[in-house]
């Protein structure tokens, strides 16, 4: 009977590992645009102050392919508002009301080390995906700052390594990431475990029908 429940045990677990690593991970891109959600929440209150029937010059001065990607995000998430886009140079067109300047935009990917996670040896790295970028709003009229906010956060998990392409968008830089180096741990003990566990599987199986 003992011989009967280790091998539930080994078939249990196994069959845990296969079901756990078909779970598939959200995209780099996906938890950017969270990162970049949460980090607009204080510009959409001062904009409600400010009013929707202002004019409001959008520009990226980084004129970088992560600026310009939070300058359109920015737009598209205030569709009731009177918003221009401006890449490049600041200036002011002759009827906004205010500029509205995203400086020193980065956004980053990262992967760290990698890990086994299961009995079935599925491999896994950690993720980290960080924001950084500060916005300022500018009268037009007076030239005075009337907002300012810096802001800088970090996403962190694991993803299945075999996931890798799906998880990135090859039509941006900053949502993929080098794979680190396995250590010797990964590469030679764990399937060795997996090996032994399959044959000790195998021979229980054949041990309880000849019994």
């Amino acid at each position: 009977m003992n011989i009967r429940y280790l091998l539930f045990f080994l078939i249990f677990f196994t069959i845990r590992g296969i079901s756990f690593c078909q779970e598939s991970s959200s995209s780099n891109l996906s938890e950017i645009n969270k990162l970049i959600e949460e980090s607009i929440v204080p510009l959409e209150n001062k904009l409600i102050l400010l009013g929707k029937d202002r004019l409001y010059l959008l520009t990226d001065e980084s004129s970088s392919i992560q600026g310009g990607y939070i300058s359109k995000f920015i737009k598209r998430s205030f569709p009731g508002y009177k918003m221009l886009l401006h890449t490049g140079k600041s200036d002011f067109s002759d009827s906004a009301d205010y500029l509205i300047k995203i400086a020193g935009p980065s956004i980053k990917t990262l992967y760290k080390k990698i890990s086994v996670d299961d009995l079935i040896g599925t491999k896994k790295a950690e993720r980290e995906i960080t924001l950084k970028y500060e916005l300022i709003i500018t009268d037009k009229k007076s030239l005075s700052e009337v907002f300012r906010h810096k802001f800088s956060n970090k996403h962190n998990d694991s993803f299945n390594l075999d996931e890798k392409s799906l998880i990135e968008d090859r039509n941006y830089n900053f949502t993929r990431s080098a794979i680190p180096e396995e250590n010797i741990l990964n590469h030679v003990l764990y399937p060795a475990v997996i090996i032994l566990s399959t044959a000790a599987a195998i021979i229980l199986f054949f041990t309880i029908r000849s019994n």
